[in-house]
């Protein structure tokens, strides 16, 4: 992938400096300092790669969480009846197929357990 956008960028600069002779005549060599940087910013950036590196950061001491060692508030789950589960959490209770269950919801929160 690289290749091709150094060949665009190298025609591109082509197309940049083939401008016809009268107009560069016009416009000094200012403008044609300018528009060489231009060019050879475009060519540098295309040849960069820094935007393609990913960052990876790899701890060798992790250590997961022990068996039952975080059983926190978030994650007190049940079920109080066959495709039904409440998130004591969130105070809601869920059907089997995702979809909010307003009747269970009230069953089981609305004491403010």
């Amino acid at each position: 992938m690289g290749i091709h956008r150094t060949a665009l960028t190298a025609a591109m600069a082509l197309a940049l400096l083939a401008v016809p002779q009268t107009q560069q005549a016009v416009a000094g060599k200012t403008a044609q300092v300018v528009a060489g940087g231009l060019v050879g910013a475009a060519i540098v950036a295309a040849a960069s790669k820094h935007h393609h590196h990913h960052k990876h950061y790899y701890y060798d001491d992790y250590q997961p969480y022990p068996v039952n060692g975080y059983n926190t508030y978030w994650n007190n789950v049940y079920s109080p009846a066959p495709g039904i589960t409440c998130y004591r959490a969130q105070y809601a209770c869920y059907r089997a197929n995702g979809s909010f269950s307003a009747n269970w919801t009230r069953m089981q929160f609305a004491d403010g357990e």
